[in-house]
């Protein structure tokens, strides 16, 4: 069958325009509902910047907190390895005089040298050479 011989026509019934009349709102009616949304809006929105800045307020509190936190730690762990380090100091100073001390009777060792290890001594800050 020919194309020009179809019937390309829709049923009356696939196509029908809107059934239910849209009645306009009257112009008061109207303003009054726009200006209704326009302050739910407004409140919503409000509402979000309050929580934002609440939220806001409460994470940098949060943040400082952790911040101070972490400052005390730290200065904990210099107190600590100062002391550390003087404690391991004054170890040894006192294991370098003991050394001295009982290199100095025998002769032997204090003509090689023995007595003075640079390498104790350039750790002490006692280096002199």
């Amino acid at each position: 069958m020919p194309l020009s011989n179809r019937n390309f026509a829709l049923p009356a019934t696939t196509f029908e325009p809107f059934t239910t009349p849209v009645t306009p709102l009257p112009r008061g009616e109207s303003k009054s509902n726009a200006d209704k949304l326009e302050a739910d809006a407004r409140g919503r929105a409000q509402s979000l910047d309050a929580e934002t800045a609440e939220r806001r307020t409460q994470l940098f509190g949060d943040l400082e907190r952790e911040r101070d936190a972490l400052s005390h730690e730290v200065d904990n762990l210099r107190a600590f390895e100062r002391e550390y380090r003087s404690r391991l100091k004054t170890y040894f100073s006192q294991q370098l005089e003991a050394l001295e001390t009982s290199g100095s009777a025998d002769p032997t060792t204090h003509e090689a040298g023995l007595t003075q290890p640079k390498r104790l001594r350039s750790v002490l800050g006692d280096d002199e050479g």
